[in-house]
């Protein structure tokens, strides 16, 4: 699911408004959800996993240091639950750290 330039959580600089040169306002969420994986390998196929099952949209799935993975969800509250349910699921025992939030406050949205 993705919307008029807005990619995999990737804003490229042909999406600027050519008049004035301002980047596109994107409406984020409500919810988001984040999962740390132990590994990078195991990262890519929890996120696979948790976007097969829901229509969640992926903002982020990046190795980070020490070989850990992050992936970064966003959509509707119920979309984003089942996501992060499945992404669990499949990422078992290395899974390291989660975090749901049902209503992100905007000011959360340009930190990540």
């Amino acid at each position: 699911m993705s919307r008029p330039g807005y990619q995999l959580g990737v804003r490229r600089i042909d999406d600027r408004d050519p008049r004035t040169g301002a980047m596109p306002t994107i409406e984020h969420g409500p919810a988001l959800g984040v999962l740390e994986i132990a590994t990078i390998a195991r990262g890519i196929v929890v996120a696979d996993a948790a976007l097969k099952r829901a229509p969640a949209v992926l903002l982020a799935s990046r190795a980070v240091s020490g070989g850990k993975h992050l992936i970064m969800l966003e959509g509707g509250v119920a979309e984003v639950e089942e996501a992060m349910l499945a992404g669990v699921r499949a990422a078992g025992d290395i899974l390291l750290d989660r975090v749901e939030l049902a209503a992100a406050d905007d000011q959360v949205w340009p930190m990540l």
